[in-house]
């Protein structure tokens, strides 16, 4: 971790610094920064929307960005014109500074958010057998389908109608159920049993 903070040191008298952006545009203004030679710190997050498949990225910071720059050597009225871009923030008509060690500790956290969302949830993969183990459901076998961002919940596949005497097609109902709600369902053998 200490390797991995130490490259966010000041360096060449460049101070941190907040952007404000239009609606959705952090991703453009971002990009439009860093072909100025402006160091943007732009932390995201992705998230599916509706159960549809495409992921979108989204801004922790919606609307704002954090720049590292020497705004002399830049030029303050020089980040008005970039498109989707409405300006620094200010204080008192002077740029808002932000402490090194302040964006050193957001970086720290927000890895460690990332780091936690990964954890405390069983490695289910889609597809695998569960059974439902609380809830109205509980009792119920389903099938994992995703993990839902941001939260420890999940979505499952519930067989509802199942056609044929092998169980072959039917009806899945999708169900989002909180995680611990949830376990791994164990085969069941066929056949007679041995004494």
């Amino acid at each position: 971790m200490r390797n991995m903070l130490a490259k966010y040191h000041p360096s060449n008298g460049r101070r941190w610094h907040v952007v404000r952006t239009k609606p959705r545009k952090e991703l453009l203004v971002a990009a439009q920064l860093r072909l100025r030679d402006v160091e943007v710190y732009n932390p995201t997050y992705h998230w599916k929307g509706n159960g549809k498949t495409h992921v979108y990225e989204r801004a922790y910071f919606p609307g704002y960005l954090f720049v590292r720059a020497e705004l002399d050597q830049v030029g303050s009225s020089a980040l008005n014109w970039i498109p989707g871009l409405h300006g620094l923030v200010q204080f008192g008509g002077r740029p808002a500074i932000i402490a090194e060690s302040l964006m050193i500790s957001l970086r720290a956290r927000l890895c460690a958010v990332e780091q936690a969302s990964d954890q405390g949830l069983p490695r289910w993969k889609k597809g695998d057998p569960v059974r439902v183990t609380r809830g109205p459901f509980s009792g119920y076998s389903a099938l994992f389908d995703e993990r839902l961002p941001g939260r420890k919940r999940v979505r499952v596949l519930l067989a509802l109608l199942r056609s044929g005497a092998n169980g072959g097609n039917g009806r899945c109902l999708p169900l989002e159920l909180d995680a611990g709600d949830i376990g791994k369902r164990h085969k069941t053998r066929r056949g007679r049993r041995r004494h």
